[in-house]
């Protein structure tokens, strides 16, 4: 009985160890809602004022009120750890709707970071947008370049800049879900 109880120990320890040499240990998948993004600055007011950005369902819907039909524009930080180093994503992708008309725009956004305050350049760099097309109305998803953030400093600041355009006359209103990825 006892060395039937050590061979079940034995096998099982080596069973559970060849299971976890197979198991990928660089895979990491991370989830941003919209809500925990900025609001640009100067949209900030506007969020009290007029009630142009609108939380629904955790999304951030642009109600553009003034009739400039200006885009609403969200920074989203993208958390660089050595859980999930932006310089090894394998995929980067951001949802939301576009509801707007042809003649008002599009969802998009920018894979950006800023550099590092201090003894480096100052200012930062972005990439070229990625839009759901001027004339596409319906659910986004769609991916940013992983390749962008390989030339990102260690100490400098990864983001995602996102526009959403304002409604036409009688379109819905555009709204940002989040971010999805994964390294």
């Amino acid at each position: 009985m006892q060395l039937r109880r050590g061979i079940y120990f034995v096998v099982s320890t080596i069973v559970g160890a060849t299971a976890m040499a197979n198991h990928d240990a660089g895979a990491f998948l991370r989830r941003q809602g919209a809500m925990s993004c900025m609001f640009h600055p100067e949209q900030v007011r506007e969020f009290i004022a007029s009630a142009q950005w609108k939380v629904t369902g955790n999304q951030l819907q642009w109600r553009d009120f003034s009739g400039d039909n200006s885009a609403g524009i969200l920074y989203c930080a993208l958390p660089d750890d050595d859980a999930a180093p932006v310089k090894n994503l394998a995929w980067i992708s951001f949802q939301g709707y576009d509801a707007s008309s042809n003649w008002n725009g599009d969802l998009s956004a920018t894979a950006c970071f800023t550099f590092e305050s201090g003894v480096h350049i100052p200012g930062g760099m972005c990439d070229t947008p990625v839009s759901s097309g001027t004339a596409y109305v319906g659910p986004v998803d769609l991916s940013l370049s992983t390749t962008f953030f390989n030339d990102k400093g260690t100490y400098d600041f990864p983001y995602v800049m996102v526009s959403v355009p304002a409604p036409g006359p009688g379109d819905g209103y555009s709204s940002f879900w989040g971010i999805n990825w994964a390294a």
